[in-house]
């Protein structure tokens, strides 16, 4: 049959092997098409997460002056007893006034999840009882105060 002519029906029906399948433009073009929205989906990725580990950490400081003020209402010692790092040694950790003690979430896992440092994430109070700013993260994460 010569190119161009319409031929029979059966003919034109069914595609022959070598008209099967996408051709390198089109498989490009959704390669392209991807790997564009991966570029933008991993820096809005990591913008969300840096703002839910800020959030977290501003939760965790209100949750202990919160704690503090609570434990000089019941108290017969001074704020200034409190001072120091807030883990699972101070007197705020127990039920009445924080379950646990909390931990930055852009601190490197600790060693000791129930005594971490500051270094680990520990949050601490200064002797008025006031927190004092969280060493990781971004300038705008670490007080809530300012």
């Amino acid at each position: 049959m010569r190119r161009g002519s319409l031929g029979t029906a059966g003919e034109r029906g069914a595609p022959s092997m070598s008209d099967a399948g996408f051709t390198l433009v089109e498989l490009m073009a959704v390669v392209l098409i991807i790997g564009i929205l991966i570029a933008i989906g991993i820096p809005v990725f990591h913008t969300m997460a840096r703002r839910a580990q800020t959030k977290t950490c501003y939760a965790n400081q209100r949750a202990i002056e919160s704690a503090v003020v609570v434990w000089g209402v019941d108290a017969t010692q001074p704020v200034s007893a409190l001072a120091g790092v807030v883990n699972a040694s101070s007197l705020l950790v127990s039920p009445q006034y924080l379950k646990r003690a909390p931990r930055c979430p852009a601190a490197p896992d600790s060693a000791n999840p129930g005594n971490p440092t500051p270094a680990e994430g520990a949050y601490s109070l200064g002797t008025s009882g006031d927190v004092l700013p969280c060493v990781f993260g971004d300038p705008q994460h670490g007080s809530f105060l300012d």
